[in-house]
């Protein structure tokens, strides 16, 4: 196998688009796993095929526009041939058709808020005017210029999706884009399954046309070849399975391991104590300020260790949370241009997970906080395994919350998904369900061997194939399953010993009641009527929650109290009647 195997065949893609936009369609889906060469079918094939056609990109993140954009300066036909292809972030379309400001007025805000947080570094009149030809010019393109293209590149598409839960403008970003009926669009993404659900849904809500609807393209087939033989006299079949070229590269390419939430501190402690220069790790943290402790612990270290090249922290550039001033520019431009850092241990959020390019041998393992499929997808699709030798596999660990987490985040998205009529965010949350009950999943499989639906099914999701005859290699399963028992065990035990403090508040709420109840009539001859207020009063109801009004069902209650009801026949005014006396034991 070469890794050419693994590529998309660029020509045959093309002839398959071309063959769709004589038939009139203009909403195209390519769906290919990580690092099967759809970016490159564009700046390598399309582009060429199509000189003096009108092409521009989407991306989701900024740091991959700008990987975007230097690899169209780096290109030598688009140089040579003149060809501009703008590239833009998806996030600026509801931006530039909002109509309560200029551009220009959009820009001068812009403007003072970077003078504003960095005083040390104030703008002078070139660069603000630069900047404001910049809005002026991205707005003219959504406005104007978008429906004059002849392609749009949506690059990492499953942003509509994966991006609504925090943003509640993708939506009506697909919308805009989706409705530019002259335009091809090109739908780039190796995670397409809650997109083309919620596309779908969006086609029968919007009545559109067949034409219209969005058609998938899957270039690199994932079929299992089977060969027939036949051996004894018999004939007997044997079947030989082939593994297609992208399952056999994956399985050789990665190792897997699941860590439990309750040892990931200890673990992160231990892969941080053996980073190096030539065995680097990548943590991909939900969380900015541990993160940030890590990346600082990594700083730490290069000054007992000169061998050591210590951490680098990447996260937004707009980060509100002041995080963004620890970004180190010249090691993000490294990235962006040269697809690789100078660090022993990259700590990043979600600004790395889309799209962008790590090409380093050295990246040995990493580190994932995010279980809904898409997101760690495209983490662990960050690092590109093109030309790494055999027997050199990423490590892949991905820290599982503990069970009582996993049912609470069920329930929370739930809830959410409930309260929201936004489409793309509804088959988000859906899909955020779904992995969380799969980690849930454990089965006895093949020879008794422990599996473990998430991990089935995130491996299905990567290959996007559903065969899985020869897999990377896993580890964890029986640990994190243990670790569950354990968790469960604890549930358990805390819901018992609620159940016994509800338990206990609850006698003794009815001790005081009755307390109160015997100060008005204990020790003293009822009659019935004074008895039937008395059963009222003490309110002990059956399993079938109806009120026990008999002494002896009553006193099947009062027992654990310490009190009873007594009861006798009295002559009263010539007549025998049944008279009630509540006593303490």
């Amino acid at each position: 196998m070469t890794d050419q195997e693994i590529y998309v065949n660029s020509k045959e893609l093309y002839q398959d688009i071309l063959k769709l936009e004589e038939q009139g369609k203009k909403n195209i889906l390519i769906s290919s796993p990580v690092e099967t060469g759809k970016t490159n079918f564009l700046f390598e094939y399309l582009v060429k095929q199509k000189p003096k056609s009108k092409i521009a990109i989407f991306s989701n993140r900024a740091l991959l526009k700008e990987q975007t954009r230097d690899k169209i300066y780096r290109n030598q036909f688009i140089k040579i041939s003149n060809i501009q292809i703008p590239s833009y972030c998806y996030q600026i379309i509801d931006k530039a058709l909002d109509d309560s400001k200029s551009a220009k007025e959009k820009a001068l805000i812009f403007i003072e808020e970077l003078n504003t947080k960095d005083k040390n570094r104030m703008l002078d009149e070139e660069e603000e005017e630069t900047i404001i030809e910049a809005f002026e010019k991205t707005e003219r393109f959504i406005r104007e210029e978008i429906q004059d293209l002849d392609y749009l590149i949506l690059d990492e598409a499953h942003y509509f999706t994966t991006d609504s839960t925090f943003n509640n403008k993708t939506a009506e970003h697909f919308s805009y884009i989706f409705n530019k009926n002259k335009v091809t669009k090109l739908y780039l993404t190796a995670t397409p399954e809650t997109l083309i659900e919620a596309i779908r849904e969006f086609e029968v809500l919007n009545d559109v046309e067949e034409n219209q609807k969005i058609v998938i393209l899957k270039p690199l087939p994932q079929d299992i070849t089977v060969e027939l033989e036949y051996a004894g006299k018999d004939e007997s079949p044997i079947l030989n399975y082939w593994q297609t070229d992208i399952l056999e590269h994956t399985a050789s390419s990665y190792t897997f391991e699941f860590i439990h939430e309750r040892n990931k501190e200890k673990r992160l402690e231990q892969e941080l104590s053996k980073s190096n220069p030539k065995d680097k790790l990548i943590y991909f943290t939900n969380n900015k300020m541990k993160g940030f402790h890590l990346f600082g612990k990594a700083e730490g270290r290069k000054m007992i260790d000169k061998s050591l090249k210590g951490g680098l922290f990447i996260c937004s550039r707009y980060d509100s949370n002041g995080f963004n001033e620890f970004i180190n520019d010249r090691e993000r431009e490294n990235i962006i241009k040269n697809e690789r850092f100078n660090a022993d241990v990259l700590v990043t959020t979600k600004a790395l997970d889309n799209g962008v390019n790590i090409k380093d041998a050295n990246v040995k393992r990493i580190f994932i906080e995010e279980v809904s499929y898409d997101e760690a997808i495209q983490m662990l699709g960050r690092i590109r395994t093109k030309d790494r030798r055999t027997n050199n596999p990423i490590h892949v660990m991905i820290a599982v919350p503990d069970y009582s987490s996993i049912q609470n985040n069920i329930t929370s998205l739930k809830r959410n998904r409930s309260l929201t009529d936004n489409i793309f965010k509804r088959a988000q949350l859906t899909a955020q369900i779904q992995a969380y009950e799969d980690l849930k999943e454990f089965r006895i499989g093949v020879y008794k061997k422990l599996t473990f639906s998430y991990f089935e099914c995130l491996y299905s999701y990567f290959t996007q194939s559903d065969e899985q005859l020869e897999i990377s290699e896993v580890y964890g399963i029986e640990e994190l399953y243990q670790e569950f028992e354990k968790d469960k065990a604890e549930i358990e035990r805390i819901k018992q010993k609620k159940q016994k403090r509800k338990i206990k508040e609850e006698k003794k709420l009815k001790t005081r009641a009755i307390e109160r109840t015997f100060s008005k009539y204990g020790n003293r001859e009822l009659l019935k009527n004074e008895f039937d207020m008395l059963a009222k009063e003490l309110n002990f109801k059956s399993k079938d929650s109806k009120l026990l009004k008999t002494a002896t069902k009553i006193n099947e209650q009062l027992i654990e109290f310490g009190y009873k009801i007594t009861s006798k026949r009295k002559m009263i005014d010539g007549e025998r009647n049944t008279i009630y006396k509540l006593e303490m034991r």
